[in-house]
């Protein structure tokens, strides 16, 4: 069933599929509160969703320039010892 209520909650359960839902939540109070804190879980997930702004491909390249620098550095270092 929990394949099935995600299907659902994706928005992508087709209608037959909404129909066995329905007739699961109304054939028992645990299936009911079962659903409910599913649900719950699934929409509370939704809000602690880590959206990232980090462009990491720039990340990357100024990480690369500043290896080059560093290698750069240590081999003028280690040339004067």
């Amino acid at each position: 069933m929990d394949k099935l209520l995600v299907k659902y909650m994706q928005g992508e359960a087709k209608l037959a599929d909404m129909q066995v839902i329905d007739q699961w939540i109304i054939a028992s109070e645990h299936n009911l509160k079962y659903f409910t804190h599913f649900k719950l879980i699934w929409d509370i997930s939704k809000l602690l969703k880590i959206e990232s702004g980090i462009d990491t491909e720039k990340a990357w390249q100024e990480f690369k320039q500043w290896q080059q620098v560093y290698l750069q550095l240590l081999s003028i270092l280690y040339s004067q010892s």
